[in-house]
């Protein structure tokens, strides 16, 4: 179980970055 709840906070995490990442690139308006 929890190898699960760990994969799922990767991919939590790995989500969040991206989101996070993409925030940067773009300048705000």
């Amino acid at each position: 179980m929890a190898h699960e709840i760990l994969t799922l906070g990767s991919q939590w995490f790995n989500g969040t970055a991206k989101a996070f990442s993409a925030v940067q690139t773009k300048p705000n308006e």
